[in-house]
Formats: C-alpha cells, structure tokens, sequence
C-alpha cells in the first residue's frame, strides 16, 4: 500500500509542480509587463525593452507582450527586430489588430510599402478594430508616398467621412491636385485646411502658389505675405519671398 501511494505521489508531483511553476511565470510575466508600460510611458525605452523581454520569457504565449516588445523596438528604431515581434504576436493571435497596425507602420517606415498596405487592409477588415480612420490615413500617405495617386485620394476622402475637419487629408488633397495640375480643387482644399488652422503655414503657402498659377495674383500675395507674417525664418517664407518678387 505503501509502494501505492508513493508511486502515485511521484505521478502526480511533477504535474503538479509545472502546474504551480507555469501560474507563477504567469503572474512574473505581469508584474515585468506592467513594469515596462510605466518605463514606456516615461519614454525609459532601454528599461522597457529589458522588462518586456523578461515578460515573453516568463510566459512565451501572450500576445500583448510581443506586441508592446515590438512597439519598444520601433521607438529604438530597430526595425527589423519590431517586426519579428508583431509576427510573433500575430502568430498567436491572428486577429490582433494592433500587432498588426504595428507590423504594417513598421513595414512603411523600412519602405515595404505593397507589405504595409497589405497588413493595414487585414486590419480594415476587422469590423471590430476602433479607429479605421487611422488605418485610411496610414495607407493613403504610404499610396501618397509611392505615387499612387488615385488611391491615396480614395482613402484621404475615406478619412473625411470619419473627420470631415481633418487637417492633413484636407491638405493632402490639395497636393495630389495640384500635381494633378487642379489648381482650383487643389485651392479649395487648402482653404479647408487654412479654416480649421488659420497659422498652418503650408497650406497658406500652397494657396499662394496655385493662386499665382490661376493667375490671381491679388489673393497670391495676400497668401505669400501670411506666410512672411506667419513663419518669417523659414524656407518656405523665403520661397514666398521669391514669389513676390515675380509680380513686382
């Protein structure tokens, strides 16, 4: 009977002591994680990564801890190693739309523009993920960035729908307008964007310009004079500058 027992109690030992060895990683894990979100939130990029790395170790199968090491990563500027991170975290969690908003602004800023527009699509199909006006703005200035005008303008007006005062897809507008040689619809978005910020310099200066090409030199130097008046140490008051001095 004796023998019995101490069989049984050497079976059920050792399941017992993975048992109480796999909660206490857990609750190690947590305790790094938390940790670290206070590190990143102080922008303690180097304490962060080290607690979050302790996190993944403890307990290798949480998503959220791969993708906030992967977030840490990309503020280090460490590309390459943010992105295995998202893939770590996708790879458990396939639905983990903000692993993978992470992977796909990462895959961007390492120029793998077809690679981040693909991941941020997935994303735009998660009817649950809460801010898809981000994602629209993300992939209209990676199309804006490789050309792909067309695109880039279906999903700055995706943006509208959401915000219809949003700045940058107002003036974002304006510039594929105006390289579309639209003068005047490229005008009207800038005025938008000089209406919802009366000192955004930029759109001042690209109403100046389409102005001067529409000919309307009156409401051109009014533009390049805000400019001066707005930013007058800047390259682009010294472009305005310039332009004033054509219509002398």
């Amino acid at each position: 009977m004796k023998k019995y027992i101490f069989l049984c109690l050497l079976f059920f030992f050792p399941a017992c002591f993975v048992s109480q060895t796999r909660e206490g990683g857990i609750e190690r894990a947590r305790l790094h994680y938390d940790a670290g979100l206070k590190y990143l939130q102080q922008n303690s990029l180097g304490e962060a990564k080290a607690e979050f790395s302790k996190a993944v170790l403890e307990d290798p199968d949480h998503p959220d801890y791969y993708n906030v090491l992967g977030l840490t990563y990309s503020k280090l500027t460490d590309y390459e190693e943010a992105c295995k991170n998202f893939k770590k975290a996708l790879k458990l969690n396939p639905d983990f739309s903000e692993a993978r908003n992470g992977l796909a602004s990462t895959l961007a800023i390492l120029k793998r523009v077809d690679e981040a527009i693909s991941e941020w699509k997935k994303v735009l199909a998660d009817p649950t993920y809460r801010f898809p006006e981000t994602i629209h703005f993300n992939i209209a200035n990676a199309y804006l960035d490789s050309g792909n005008l067309d695109s880039a303008t279906e999903h700055y007006n995706a943006v509208l729908k959401f915000f219809p005062d949003h700045l940058m897809s107002h003036f974002n507008l304006g510039r594929i307008y105006e390289k579309n040689g639209k003068y005047d619809l490229a005008c009207e978005e800038y005025k938008k964007s000089v209406t919802i910020d009366k000192a955004f310099v930029p759109a001042h200066f690209g109403l100046g310009e389409n102005y001067f090409k529409l000919k309307k030199e009156k409401e051109a130097i009014e533009e390049f004079e805000m400019v001066i008046k707005l930013d007058p140490n800047s390259k682009l008051s010294d472009e305005a500058k310039k332009y004033l001095e054509k219509m002398k």
